[in-house]
């Protein structure tokens, strides 16, 4: 949430990867640290570079344009969503280890 490069990298460098490597994979966008969206000192310094959070609205969005099955924003500090990650992770790998079961056996 506040690394507007790595925020960058998704779309351009990690995502393609993973579709080349493994094209079935379900992939769960998961935004880190949304606690320090508002912290001052991040801020100053995303400010310093001429940079600015990631904003949710712009996480939902690419998260449709990758075709990810969920966006889901966490902190670890505060505990916002982390079960909610952990949950959608373990459901999205589920699911698709049943579906790819399925289609082995057929």
């Amino acid at each position: 949430v506040v690394s507007p490069a790595s925020f960058q990298n998704i779309g351009e460098k990690w995502v393609p990867e993973i579709r080349r490597r493994c094209p079935l994979t379900p992939v769960l966008l998961v935004g880190t640290q949304c606690d320090l969206r508002q912290d001052v000192k991040v801020l100053i310094e995303l400010a310093r570079r001429r940079e600015r959070p990631v904003l949710e609205e712009d996480a939902r969005a690419l998260a449709d344009k990758i075709g990810a099955v969920a966006y889901i924003e966490c902190s670890s500090l505060t505990q916002k969503n982390l079960k909610e990650v952990f949950d959608a992770a373990i459901s999205v790998g589920l699911r698709h280890s049943d579906r790819r079961a399925r289609r082995e056996r057929k």
